[in-house]
């Protein structure tokens, strides 16, 4: 079922600010746009002591530890979360398409159409982006709990480090952030259905995204290295290996420009 998903996260927090923290603020950026929120936050705790949760319903989550969280201090946060993907038609993400959703945007702040399918399935493809819970930025001393605008990147995560155990339909081919350590299928039995089990590590990066589908097809380059792919469905294979092209000669400017890629990945789909 490329309609729903649910997920298992846990945050480990480091207070950096210099100063004790009496609460600790999560955002979940997939909410900030749309005409609802597609993410529910249906189970939160923190590890070793014990919390208070505010959750707005929609993008923001607080947490207030019964100590503050002293400068230098670490906070674990647990959290299940279910989402809804939406059907989009395939024209809405073609770049003209997201190009009239910008400008919506831009006229209509929260336009249902505002959120470029970041959470959403169409022809067999499944997209998550901004998912999960993410520390929300401080500004002047406090927490950015809300968004001044929608237009562009949601949000601007820290640099962190991820591990994560995706589990897809059987037959899923998942493009991930990070490099793939694991995959294997795993065949059903007693009647019930088997499924695509992938682990992935990222580290000092700053989001996390999925993209799957039955029907992808992937080609594949290296440069100085790293390993480039790209994600297409069949009936997209010239474009699917123009993009690769495009990565490549990308990839090498940027060699040449800033200095060696810091990943050993670079997938486009």
């Amino acid at each position: 079922d490329l309609g729903s998903f649910t997920a298992t996260e846990e945050v480990y927090f480091t207070n950096t600010t210099g100063e004790a923290l009496p609460s600790v603020v999560l955002r979940i950026y997939g909410n900030a746009v749309g005409d609802a929120p597609q993410v529910r936050l249906t189970g939160s705790s923190c590890v070793a002591t014990t919390c208070r949760v505010a959750f707005d319903g929609r993008s923001t989550i607080e947490l207030r530890p019964e100590t503050p969280v002293p400068n230098n201090g670490r906070l674990r946060v647990h959290l299940e979360l279910a989402g809804d993907l939406k059907e989009i038609a395939p024209e809405r993400s073609s770049l003209m398409g997201q190009a009239m959703e910008g400008l919506t945007r831009i006229g209509e702040p929260g336009a249902e159409h505002g959120d470029y399918g970041l959470l959403a399935h169409g022809s067999g493809i499944a997209s998550l982006g901004n998912f999960y819970a993410v520390v929300a930025p401080r500004r002047d001393g406090g927490w950015v709990r809300g968004d001044d605008s929608t237009l562009g990147d949601l949000g601007s995560d820290g640099i962190v480090h991820f591990r994560s155990k995706v589990i897809a339909p059987q037959g899923a081919r998942l493009a991930v952030t990070g490099e793939v350590t694991h995959e294997q299928t795993v065949l059903g039995q007693n009647g019930q259905p088997g499924h695509t089990e992938l682990t992935a590590v990222a580290g000092l990066t700053r989001n996390f995204a999925i993209v799957l589908s039955r029907a992808f097809e992937i080609a594949t380059a290296e440069v100085q290295g790293v390993q480039v792919r790209s994600y297409f469905l069949a009936s997209d294979r010239p474009a699917g290996e123009a993009a690769l092209e495009t990565a490549k000669v990308a990839l090498n400017t940027f060699h040449r420009r800033f200095g060696p890629y810091p990943y050993t990945d670079l997938e486009v789909v």
